[in-house]
């Protein structure tokens, strides 16, 4: 059943990894002054912007891409994001 709402590379995280990172980038949103809340598995941004499963910068969805482009940079810089190649800055 979990395979059905899921995304394919949500399923290799835990229910309990998924949670703590729902949890982590909720309070990193509202650290930044960003009006989110959960529903279920999903967090809504002011009601303008959802983030599923697993909670990275591509999970963001929104028809405003003003909203979307900020709240994935702000996804991306949060102190859990993993870092991806693209996303990694070289010194």
């Amino acid at each position: 059943m979990k395979s059905v709402f899921l995304p394919d590379r949500a399923q290799i995280l835990s229910a309990e990894e998924l949670k703590s990172r729902r949890e982590s980038l909720r309070l990193w949103l509202e650290k930044n002054r960003v009006p989110v809340t959960e529903d279920g598995e999903v967090l809504r941004v002011a009601n303008a912007l959802t983030i599923s499963a697993p909670y990275r910068p591509g999970d963001c969805s929104s028809a405003n891409e003003i909203i979307l482009a900020r709240i994935q940079s702000l996804v991306e810089s949060s102190p859990g994001a993993e870092q991806t190649p693209q996303s990694q800055t070289h010194q």
